[in-house]
């Protein structure tokens, strides 16, 4: 949200300054607010590791966006393509369908905590990433029900494998 605010903020002057010259009748554009200026994506706390290529750790950084974007809009599609058909990373993805059947889910956001390379080979790495999914509210549109969903902190070994230097998540699984 914070990032959609700053982009909006970021915008509205240009979009001020696309209504023509000011003698034409035109608002001329609105300068921003000095304070604007102090607004800032908050730093993220995880330092990833070294030792984990870099290419492995954006994509399971891209993982979680799109599994992010499907806990919010209930669309998977993205999300199904990104990884191995019969990873069982997706396996949350039957539970986001039917509660977007009838409802939406509010609130619910994954954020990495951890990252570390459990095993390194030429091609194929698994990178243990511990998460969090905050607190959420299913809502059901039919009955108007609520129900509350507690924070989740979940732990999961990630193996991906390298195609001409692009790291494609391949499996996951409970760590040993």
């Amino acid at each position: 949200m914070r990032i959609k605010t700053l982009a909006l903020l970021q915008v509205l002057p240009l979009l001020a300054a696309c209504g023509g010259p000011a003698s034409s009748g035109a608002a001329a554009p609105v300068a921003l607010n000095p304070a604007v200026s102090a607004i800032s994506v908050s730093e993220s706390r995880l330092l990833i590791p070294e030792n984990v290529p870099p290419g492995a750790s954006t994509a399971i950084f891209e993982y979680f966006r799109l599994l992010n974007l499907a806990l919010e809009t209930g669309r998977t599609a993205d999300l199904e393509e990104f990884v191995a058909w019969d990873c069982p990373c997706l396996n949350p993805l039957p539970a986001i369908h039917t509660i977007y059947r009838d409802g939406l889910l509010i609130g619910a956001e994954y954020r990495i905590e951890r990252m570390s390379l459990i095993s390194k080979e030429d091609s194929r790495t698994t990178i243990q990433v511990e998460s969090v999914r905050t607190a959420a509210t299913q809502v059901t549109n039919s009955t108007g029900a609520r129900k509350i969903l507690a924070e989740h902190r979940n732990v999961t070994d990630f193996i991906l494998e390298n195609f001409s230097d692009i790291w494609l998540i391949m499996s996951s699984k409970a760590p040993q």
